[in-house]
């Protein structure tokens, strides 16, 4: 296994699994273009979710916790672009996970971070 650290402060496990499960195929490398149309999309997505719209309103990270949740969208972008293994979606939840617990002190366990 092998690992990725983030901005969230999260040290994360990176899975190998012997078969397509939960494997998120994507070109291993992406165009300037490409990654700013990825991470458009990446806060296009995790913008609307209920859990971190809260974790900002009621700022459980403080009063950057606007900038803490655009450091989550940049985490998940970086860590789409520039990790060449094959991304695993229990990875990705992982990094919601994490993110949300060492920046917002919430644990999240509406079932929405494997949504």
């Amino acid at each position: 296994m092998s690992g990725g650290s983030f901005s969230c402060g999260g040290n994360f496990k990176l899975h190998k699994y012997p078969s397509n499960i939960g494997k998120i195929e994507q070109p291993k490398i992406l165009t300037k273009e490409a990654v700013t149309i990825l991470g458009e999309g990446i806060s296009l997505v995790v913008s609307p979710w209920t859990a971190l719209r809260t974790a900002i309103e009621f700022e459980w990270a403080g009063r950057d916790s606007r900038q803490k949740s655009d450091q989550l969208a940049s985490d998940i972008l970086s860590w789409f672009a520039q990790t060449k293994e094959t991304h695993y979606i229990d990875d990705l939840e992982n990094i919601l996970d994490e993110c949300m617990i060492l920046s917002f002190n919430a644990k999240i366990e509406d079932g929405s971070v494997e949504e």
